[in-house]
């Protein structure tokens, strides 16, 4: 067993160097169905919790950055429409990734060279007032458009 607390922890992914499983957990949310982002070394030392209150992908885990640095996944916050954001897995920074979409989920991330490829369905453009129908979109980007937040 990895970890030995408390709720439920879903969706685990490795990370492309097999260092590190990022997962998603309710640990910290008294049993409700809120989740967090945390990961934690294969030896199920060093867990951390990198976000809080994350949309659950529907049926796997955070994309992973190729040099396993880096985890990508959804914010849930209805207000900026369930942004994709990213994080290092050290603590070091975060940021969003401007997609130009809303209600974002299911992300899958391709790298190739410098360019990395990410693919995730949403309920279409930003701004649109038709969200019927889930789509598919991909962003391309490079590791230095990962621009960090303020603190």
């Amino acid at each position: 067993m990895v970890t030995e607390w408390p709720g439920d922890e879903i969706r685990p992914s490795f990370s492309p160097n097999g260092q590190w499983i990022a997962f998603y957990a309710n640990k910290d949310n008294k049993g409700e169905k809120v989740f967090d982002l945390w990961v934690v070394d294969t030896s199920g030392q060093n867990a951390k919790k990198l976000a809080a209150n994350v949309v659950v992908d529907d049926h796997r885990g955070v994309a992973w950055t190729p040099d396993s640095s880096t985890v990508l996944y959804v914010q849930q916050d209805f207000k900026a429409d369930n942004p994709v954001k990213w994080v290092r897995i050290d603590g070091t920074a975060h940021g969003k990734l401007d997609t130009g979409t809303q209600l974002n989920s299911d992300l899958v991330l391709h790298g190739k060279g410098d360019r990395l490829h990410l693919a995730f369905k949403a309920l279409g453009q930003r701004g649109s007032t038709d969200k019927t129908w889930e789509r598919l979109y991909i962003v391309s980007f490079t590791m230095a458009d990962l621009a960090p937040e303020a603190p």
